[in-house]
């Protein structure tokens, strides 16, 4: 997560947003997580913890940044 903010700070695109839901029984939860930057939904990601999906939502949008800006790798 850490290193998604530093790059989308080095593309302008301001702070990143995790948008987090969760499905099933409480002894079963299954999180999902979006992370959002400038606007637009540039990763997602699922896990068994809040923190997983966000971590996944977080290297997904890591990914998407580089492909639009290869010149910050």
């Amino acid at each position: 997560k850490t290193s998604l903010q530093e790059i989308a700070a080095a593309a302008d695109l301001g702070l990143p947003e995790y948008r987090v839901s969760d499905v099933g029984p409480d002894h079963m939860k299954e999180f999902s997580a979006e992370a959002v930057l400038a606007g637009r939904v540039l990763g997602s990601g699922t896990g068994r913890s809040k923190k997983v999906a966000e971590q996944q939502a977080a290297a997904a949008a890591y990914a998407s940044i580089l492909a639009e800006h290869p010149h910050l790798a």
